[in-house]
């Protein structure tokens, strides 16, 4: 129960403050777009930089955690969006969008902040290598799925030229490849760089969490209460589990890199799903609902985890 109140309160309750800051205009929108800017574009990547440079090659490219993390998220993919073709009689491109909302986790804003301060500063690694590579993975196939949908799939090309520009502007997959690039020098970070990366760094995760909070604001419930309802389940219930039978007895991960990993895998669906449905016009309100719904309920599932994970 240590967990409980030592780590799982706390952070729930900083994304508390965020939603009761907007819902009772303590703070305005502007305000929240303003601190959004300043985790994604500053605060986020300076940890993400800091992080990853220090990391030694070996563990950022260990071959079982990717095997293990992304076999099951492909596979769950696979296998929720036939279940939402079957059961609810998606369309294809629907039904992708509601897959991904199964397996995307919230790595970025929830994830990094989480694992650090509940399991400590080393155990943010899998939830940065998932945050990368969610955008250079998971997001470019989702998009082709998307494309097809919209009559713009026969350009191949042009997509895959859009994906990459689109992954050259994002500051956290830069800072992430930036930390790779040093990491690979085997030299340490020169104690300047350090130390503004630490205290920029610092921010990151009480900025995010209540940037969060904030985001859930006004997010609508879909009527489609029993479709959220099993993509929820999935989300929250069986990735973790799935993950965890393979993290410790399928494919076994040293335990410290097992227990951050389904940690990683429990968390609530990431609002990249929803951004991509809303850019496209897919699926986009269920969506929404999918993203409010997870991080609500992930408030009694993620702290199971964390008492787990403390035991």
């Amino acid at each position: 129960m240590a967990a409980l109140f030592d780590v799982a309160l706390p952070f729930f309750a900083l994304i508390f403050c965020g939603y009761a800051a907007l819902a009772r205009k303590l703070v305005g929108p502007t305000a929240v777009q303003g601190l959004n800017a300043f985790v994604f574009h500053f605060a986020l990547p300076a940890l993400l930089f800091a992080k990853v440079g220090t990391t030694p090659v070996a563990e950022l490219f260990d071959w079982r955690f990717f095997a293990a993390f992304y076999g099951v998220a492909f596979s769950l993919w696979i296998a929720t969006s036939a279940l939402a073709r079957w059961r609810f009689g998606l369309p294809l491109a629907e039904a992708a969008v509601a897959g991904a909302g199964g397996i995307w986790t919230n790595s970025g804003y929830m994830g990094v902040p989480l694992l650090m301060t509940a399991l400590g500063p080393d155990a943010a690694l899998p939830a940065v290598l998932a945050l990368t590579f969610d955008n250079l993975i998971t997001a470019p196939i989702l998009i082709m799925f998307l494309e097809a949908r919209t009559g713009h799939g026969g350009d191949r090309l042009a997509t895959l030229r859009t994906v990459g520009r689109n992954l050259l502007k994002n500051p956290l997959v830069l800072a992430v490849f930036a930390g790779f690039a040093w990491t690979l020098t085997g030299l340490d970070l020169p104690t300047p760089i350090g130390n503004f990366a630490g205290l920029l760094g610092a921010a990151a995760a009480p900025c995010a969490l209540f940037a969060l909070g904030a985001s859930l604001v006004g997010a609508p419930i879909a009527s489609a209460r029993a479709e959220i309802l099993t993509l929820g389940t999935i989300k929250l219930v069986v990735h973790p589990a799935i993950m965890a039978v393979t993290v410790l007895w399928l494919l076994p991960l040293r335990p410290e890199l097992a227990v951050a990993t389904i940690v990683t895998a429990s968390l609530p669906t990431g609002a990249s799903v929803f951004v991509l449905a809303e850019r496209y016009g897919i699926y986009a309100t269920r969506a929404s609902s999918l993203v409010l719904a997870t991080h609500a309920f992930s408030v009694v599932t993620v702290t199971a985890v964390l008492i787990w994970a403390a035991g």
